[in-house]
């Protein structure tokens, strides 16, 4: 993993390799940042309805308690194993996966892997998120680039990259 910076002409090559972890970093942040408030509320409302279901006709507080505590255990279970089973969905050998070089120009971002290569203009890139493992440049609601802090050496590198993009977008609310 490698940066570059190549301050001629404000371009920045960087060398990522993006792993398993990393893409299921990136749909954790993409949930907690656009889902977690709706399952929140979709939970409440689906357990208040147990609860008048289950206390219709008498109230017992016992029942009350353990079904409460049963509900929100096997709730929290299930989205934290679907979050986590989201790393094994990139094939080993897809598009996603590997190491990519990147180089941010003042145009676009090019992209070049082992089986893959292109490039996206600018006008593409939707906003900036900063998670705390990695940058996410969304293209679209439910697709980023993924960069990982990791790549970089120190914290100079990581502004330098941050003010690079956000200088590059036009912020749009994802």
């Amino acid at each position: 993993m490698q940066t570059n910076n190549n301050n001629n002409n404000n371009n920045m090559k960087l060398q990522v390799e993006i792993t398993r972890q990393d893409y299921s970093d990136l749909n954790k942040f993409h949930f907690v940042h656009t889902r977690l408030k709706k399952t929140i509320i979709m939970s409440i409302l689906i357990l208040c309805f147990s609860q008048f279901i289950l206390n219709y006709q008498h109230f017992d507080l016992i029942v009350t308690i353990i079904s409460t505590i049963l509900f929100v255990a096997a709730y929290s279970f299930g989205i934290i194993r679907s979050l986590n089973k989201t790393s094994n969905i990139p094939d080993k050998n897809g598009s996603i996966l590997g190491t990519k070089d990147f180089e941010f120009t003042d145009d676009k971002i090019i992209y070049k892997s082992q089986n893959s290569e292109g490039s996206n203009d600018w006008s593409k890139i939707r906003n900036l998120q900063e998670g705390k493992k990695a940058f996410y440049l969304y293209m679209d609601t439910n697709m980023a680039i993924l960069i990982p802090k990791r790549i970089f050496k120190d914290n100079t590198e990581m502004t330098e990259f941050r003010d690079l993009v956000n200088k590059k977008i036009k912020p749009v609310e994802c």
